[in-house]
């Protein structure tokens, strides 16, 4: 068992992601970031899905992400393949003792395209399965039996990929999903929380569109599957990870620190809600 653990400078970094397109002009070190991460498994899959979602209802405007299934003999994780990418870089700075500016400038703009920001990892031998996510800078943390889904399996067929897949639907906490699996790769599993089908799935989306993960590549390279034991680790239950979110959405002003206009002069404009449209609606 291998820990990777770092210094944190999340408080700092943070301050980056929230400006626009900001970058440090000036000579500055800090500490690098503190993971910890433990190897829980090796994947015998790697899927790639590109997911596509509608963050605010109003305005309709389209978020898109590249989010990665890694599938393994115990564990099945789901999680933005941008965090993987951003924590791998991290890894590279494990014996440095702090950042240079320009390696901070370098890991502000893969941050920033990380969308997708919780953790989802099913345990198939105690059908268990946990979530981590943030509600703003704090990471959460609860346990769940993994979902069962009452599938209609229809009769229509369609290619994805070369691969001949078939419809199936279903009502999940508080809307339907549209799903293509394939049973030329029998795997009972899929993006986010969805699996129980004869095949993996290879597309799912709800039927206003709001959510929509597909898949553009799919590879059998053994890799370390890893879970993050930070003890900051806040533990909760689903609703109240949702009630949370929820109120930062529609009430950021009570999370976000205070800005300053210019020194000594703090900015009065309040800070923007948008109407929270999580994938799970109940």
């Amino acid at each position: 068992m291998r820990w990777l653990m770092f210094s944190s400078f999340m408080g700092f970094f943070t301050l980056f992601i929230n400006a626009q397109e900001f970058t440090v002009p000036f000579h500055l070190k800090v500490q690098p970031i503190k993971l910890y991460h433990q190897p829980m498994d090796e994947t015998l899959y790697s899927v790639y899905y590109d997911y596509v979602f509608v963050e605010n209802v109003n305005e309709k405007k389209r978020t898109f992400t590249t989010a990665l299934l890694e599938i393994g003999n115990t564990y099945v994780k789901f999680y933005d393949w941008h965090q993987k990418q951003f924590d791998s870089i991290v890894t590279t700075y494990f014996d440095k003792p702090f950042l240079e500016v320009n390696e901070v400038n370098f890991l502000t703009p893969i941050r920033r395209k990380i969308k997708l920001k919780a953790f989802i990892i099913k345990n198939l031998k105690t059908n268990e399965i946990r979530i981590q996510d943030k509600v703003y800078t704090k990471l959460y943390e609860y346990v769940d039996e993994i979902p069962n889904f009452e599938w209609k399996i229809e009769s229509e067929l369609h290619y994805i990929m070369g691969y001949k897949c078939r419809r199936a639907t279903a009502q999940f906490r508080g809307r339907k999903w549209i799903a293509w699996y394939t049973e030329e790769l029998p795997l009972p599993y899929g993006p986010f929380l969805f699996g129980g089908l004869p095949g993996l799935i290879l597309e799912v989306f709800d039927e206003n569109n709001e959510h929509h993960l597909g898949i553009n590549a799919l590879d059998q390279i053994p890799r370390n599957l890893y879970w993050n034991h930070d003890p900051s680790i806040i533990k909760t239950e689903r609703k109240e990870l949702h009630k949370g979110k929820r109120s930062f959405y529609e009430h950021p002003e009570l999370f976000l620190p205070k800005l300053y206009s210019r020194p000594g002069v703090e900015d009065s404009s309040p800070a923007k809600s948008i109407p929270y449209n999580p994938i799970e609606l109940e």
